[in-house]
């Protein structure tokens, strides 16, 4: 069988692999089919001859003229169906080859590339100064002059925390799964910077497709343009992950789909309990890829030797490594600019914009601009892009891909705890039981995803469910004494999780009555029906305080109840922002 030596088209980019020409007189025996993906042009099914070098990363391929059509699985068939007619072959070195895995290729079930074997060269995403925006991304036109980040900058935010190589490789699964056009879906959760706030420069016109999750995902879909990346930004303002979990659960319970991807990025809220969140993801979400993303909390514009949040980065860290979880941390990137290359940390994040302007009431550094989003999906970027150098170094021809590699994300409705008794045991020796939330919610009245037996106004018509401001729905009074209330259900251990709006200013304090046999433990003291809610605090940020208490009936199980609450000073408002109970 003759061969023939060509060479792959296409530009390059620093995430792109470099392509050199390399002769050789060797002989060839057993070469093997394969399915590949051709660097410009979209994708093909070629059979290959391949030398690996005694670099496990530089490359030698050779196509052939024959086609064989793999195994039964869909995404397998039309590796060989959608191009058939590419053929080429390429020399290839990656230019991260110091971040590659190849022992990676163990637990997917894969060899590493042997001297016989075949190799595929799979793409790169681009960073903010190659992409081009799609119809569901905003960047001003100017975007392709914003400095590009050193490569020794992005892989600083991803060597805090990387999963080992006997973790779960998820990530690899659905890099797979891109590669053979499947549907992928992204979920992504967090508060008002993660939404885009002030990244410029209209609400509900230009900040949700300026996002860093919004250009991300632009970037995936470059980068396989014939497959399906579906984004879910599931972010709300002032919602830390005390907020967030509640949200997570009604989410996966109401859902049709597991996503393949889910990103956590709560840190501008506070810290929480993200080993909670974890737990409780997986909890419904057993093989679905997590990804934790850490920027920190902004005061102010940072300095060097500021000392970052580092003892809670270490705690994130040290939580993502015990979970095989990736770590992305930007500060990380931040400080490595900082210090390596004399630039200042305004370069990777400022203060936002609003009407295309710096944000005109003052200091907004929880809010930076386009420009911060651009570097974050750049520092995802360059993680995708190790993933898949380490992919290229497995043994991908048809024989040896099994079809549980292209298995779909699994979403599960569990009826008990024990499901995950068998998982990785958590760091706080807490188990699923004990995290303070309501898996199985008996009720939920939430304001963005209001149930029909939830309340739209009060008896006297003084509170009201609407957004005080956009995106941000709540029920919402500023008169005394007027009662809201909202039916609720409880099993034989009663929770009860209240979340409501906390501020600075122009907020008052809430009386909370619960209608039931049930006493409740409230603030260390048990057995109570009624206590206050204070929605003022000092800080200059207004927030989703989230509360959850935890109740013991005294005598039988009584399931239906209500809660009560009313202002009891103003003339400031109060708002609620769900009621859910167990």
């Amino acid at each position: 069988m003759g061969l023939e030596r060509t060479r792959v088209p296409g530009r390059r980019s620093e995430y792109e692999t470099t392509t050199t020409t390399t002769t050789t007189t060797t002989s060839w025996v057993n070469c093997a089919l394969m399915v590949t993906v051709a660097v410009v042009g979209g994708f093909g099914a070629v059979a290959y001859c391949v030398r690996v070098s005694a670099e496990p990363t530089s490359l030698i391929l050779y196509s052939t003229q024959s086609l064989s059509v793999p195994s039964s699985h869909p995404a397998l068939t039309r590796f060989a169906a959608k191009t058939a007619q590419t053929r080429n072959k390429t020399t290839t070195t990656t230019n991260n080859k110091h971040m590659v895995h190849p022992s990676s290729c163990h637990p997917l079930g894969l060899q590493r590339l042997s001297q016989t074997d075949s190799v595929v060269q799979l793409p790169r995403l681009p960073n903010h100064a190659k992409s081009i925006p799609g119809s569901q991304v905003w960047v001003p036109d100017s975007f392709g002059s914003v400095p590009v980040l050193p490569d020794s900058v992005l892989d600083a935010g991803l060597a805090r925390a990387k999963p080992g190589i006997s973790c779960s490789p998820s990530v690899h699964r659905m890099l797979l799964r891109l590669w053979a056009n499947e549907t992928i879906r992204i979920q992504v959760w967090g508060g008002s910077m993660t939404a885009g706030v002030s990244c410029c420069c209209k609400f509900g016109v230009t900040q949700p497709r300026c996002t860093w999750a919004s250009q991300f995902v632009n970037r995936i879909r470059e980068t396989f343009p014939s497959a399906t990346v579906l984004l879910e930004n599931l972010s709300r303002g002032g919602c830390d992950i005390n907020c967030g979990i509640p949200n997570i659960i009604m989410t996966q319970l109401h859902s049709k789909h597991a996503p393949d991807m889910v990103i956590f990025d709560y840190d501008q809220n506070g810290l929480g309990d993200i080993e909670g969140i974890l737990r409780v993801a997986h909890f419904f979400l057993p093989s679905t890829l997590f990804v934790i993303l850490w920027t920190g909390p902004r005061l102010s514009l940072r300095s060097k030797g500021d000392g970052f949040q580092n003892r809670s980065l270490e705690f994130y860290a040290k939580v993502a490594q015990h979970y095989c979880v990736q770590l992305i941390s930007y500060s990380d990137a931040e400080d490595h600019y900082a210090n390596n290359f004399y630039g200042n940390y305004s370069d990777m994040w400022n203060q936002g914009l609003e009407e295309g302007h710096p944000y005109y009431l003052g200091e907004n550094y929880h809010h930076p601009p386009w420009t911060t989003h651009a570097y974050i999906a750049d520092v995802l970027a360059r993680w995708l892009n190790v993933e898949l150098a380490t992919l290229e170094t497995c043994n991908l021809v048809r024989d040896k891909v099994s079809n549980r590699l292209f298995a779909r994300p699994v979403l599960r409705h569990p009826s008990n705890f024990t499901v995950d008794d068998n998982w990785i045991r958590p760091l706080s020796r807490k188990n699923l039981s004990s995290i303070q939330t309501c898996l199985f919610p008996l009720t939920t009245h939430v304001a963005h995803l209001p149930q029909p037996e939830s309340p739209h106004e009060s008896l006297n018509s003084s509170w009201h469910l609407f957004e005080d401001r956009p995106g941000k729905p709540g029920w919402i009074t500023n008169t005394t004494n007027d009662w809201i209330t909202f039916p609720v259900n409880f099993s034989s251990n009663p929770r009860l999780i209240i979340a409501y709006l906390r501020s600075y200013e122009n907020i008052g304090v809430a009386e909370v009555v619960v209608d039931s046999p049930a006493g409740w433990l409230v603030y260390g003291v048990g057995g109570k029906r009624g206590w206050g809610l204070d929605g003022h605090w000092p800080d200059k940020i207004s927030t989703t305080e989230t509360n959850f208490f935890q109740g013991r009936f005294i005598g039988n199980h009584v399931p239906l109840g209500a809660i009560r609450f009313r202002l009891v000073n103003g003339p400031n408002k109060f708002k609620i922002i769900s009621v859910i109970s167990c």
